[in-house]
């Protein structure tokens, strides 16, 4: 049988890439797929959708791969270089962030002082505390400059109602021997037996428990023998 030429033209499946975008299908393994608007080709391998394939090396202005085809590419692939919200900073010399990346940071340092004049003379910044042991006190710095008084700030405690208890302070334990007695005496053995001596004599043994039935001086004592 002869062969036969016949005059013919093959059109390649295409459409813009916003059309290959919505309806993104899955094309037959060597079927060729061309966006017109962008010139980009790909070539189906039957499994993939349109999303997930690779475009022809030098198709169209440029070659773009989809970053899940990069074997090893983590999360940070998709992210650009910079110091915008969402990019990725790169670190400089010594693998350190550069200052404008990082947020302002102030580390409080304490400092036990002797005196004003040594306070004043500290090389702090602001948000350092001074502890004066001269007057007890303690003290921050709200301004950059530590050599003026003014900057400092004292740290306010609660005050405590109760500074002192019967004229002494810290810790502090009271017997008798401290506090005046006033109108209520204090219990002592002494006190006690004076005090029951003194009310027991004025005592009559009718008032005791049972005395009504004892036999007094003044009573008459009747014997009765009884009957037959």
């Amino acid at each position: 049988m002869a062969n036969v030429t016949l005059n013919s033209r093959i059109v390649t499946r295409n459409a813009t890439a916003a059309q290959w975008t919505t309806a993104n299908p899955i094309l037959l393994k060597g079927e060729l797929g061309l966006e017109v608007d962008t010139g980009k080709i790909k070539f189906g391998d039957g499994v993939k959708a349109w999303s997930a394939l690779a475009y022809i090396a030098g198709s169209g202005e440029g070659t773009t791969v989809n970053i899940e085809d990069v074997i090893g590419a983590g999360t940070a692939a998709k992210k650009d270089v910079g110091t915008a919200e969402g990019n990725i900073p790169v670190l400089g010399t010594g693998g350190k962030l550069a200052v404008d990346v990082l947020p302002a940071i102030a580390i409080s340092e304490v400092y036990a002082v002797s005196s004003q004049a040594e306070m004043l003379a500290l090389t702090a910044q602001t948000g350092d505390i001074a502890i004066r042991s001269d007057v007890n006190k303690s003290y921050v710095l709200s301004a950059d400059d530590p050599a003026v008084v003014g900057n400092w700030l004292e740290l306010l405690v609660p005050e405590d109602a109760v500074l002192s208890v019967n004229g002494k302070t810290g810790t502090v334990v009271l017997t008798t021997s401290d506090i005046a007695e006033g109108t209520n005496l204090y219990y002592t053995e002494a006190r006690t037996t004076a005090n029951f001596e003194e009310n027991f004599a004025a005592k009559s043994v009718s008032d005791l428990q049972g005395g009504d039935t004892l036999i007094h001086t003044t009573d008459t004592l009747i014997l009765d023998g009884g009957g037959a």
